[in-house]
């Protein structure tokens, strides 16, 4: 049997919830301490606060176990798509290999110039650092109108 991480009570496995049998061997308070369908947030007087901004409205949250507000989770994931773009670009020189611009890193894009393209931009980030840099000997980074031209076949990718 569980023991409840707040009171330290056993709580059974199973319990019998409005004329339906629920499993609650992966809870982590008993049914005192969070009661059925309020995602654990007894401990916090039924609200959640945010970390960073401090929002207590509960409604904000995605599920019990995040400690941002949706509004700042996304501010976060930004910064950290931005941050390893950042690191990428970096590591291909920090310029568009045709025409030298580099002001904007938004504007700087990846070509895949040699074989089969296997890079994804929203999953790479889950990759390690080796695997990401055998792929981007692959490409050469060059800037939005470049990459354009390109693909029209009005400039030849070096």
């Amino acid at each position: 049997m569980p023991l409840c991480r707040e009171c330290g009570d056993e709580f059974p496995n199973w319990v019998v919830i409005g004329g339906t049998r629920r499993n609650l061997k992966n809870r982590k308070f008993c049914l005192k301490c969070s009661p059925f369908g309020e995602h654990n947030t007894s401990r916090y007087g039924g609200v959640r606060k945010c970390r960073k901004c401090g929002e207590v409205d509960a409604s904000k949250f995605h599920c019990g176990r995040k400690t941002l507000c949706a509004k700042c989770e996304n501010v976060q994931s930004i910064e950290r798509h931005r941050d390893h773009k950042r690191r990428i670009v970096d590591f291909l020189g920090g310029e568009c290999v045709i025409c030298g611009y580099s002001r904007c890193l938004g504007a700087l894009h990846l070509h895949h110039h040699k074989g089969k393209k296997d890079i994804n931009f929203p999953h790479v980030a889950k990759w390690k650092w080796a695997r990401i840099v055998k792929e981007l000997k692959k490409c050469m980074l060059v800037c939005g109108n470049c990459h354009a031209e390109i693909h029209e076949g009005m400039v030849v990718g070096k």
